[in-house]
């Protein structure tokens, strides 16, 4: 069974932005998900060759779908040391011992 998709439309905000990643594949597409039983802020991105093997009960929610997103994000030595990335705490600050 295939998931139902519809093209995201281009606008001069969206052309010059990356696209969303497909929730099974990863690759930018403009594709979301159409499923009738979710509403508009409901869908997740999904690309045209997922969408014609995936099963619609397959599809992830919206809040599953965002929360793999921000695992997958490979944060920079600068957003850990922070404290800016949410899946790693701030790098503790460990007192130098000075030998007597």
């Amino acid at each position: 069974m295939t998931v139902p998709i519809s093209r995201e439309k281009e606008d001069e905000l969206t052309r010059n932005t990356k696209s969303e990643k497909c929730c099974f594949c990863r690759a930018g597409t403009p594709f979301w998900t159409a499923l009738p039983d979710r509403k508009l802020g409901q869908q997740v991105a999904c690309c045209p060759h997922c969408a014609s093997r995936a099963n619609p009960k397959d599809i992830p929610s919206k809040a599953a779908w965002c929360r793999s997103e921000d695992i997958a994000h490979i944060p920079s030595y600068g957003e850990i040391a922070q404290g800016h990335d949410k899946n790693y705490p701030p790098a503790p600050i460990v007192p130098i011992k000075e030998e007597a």
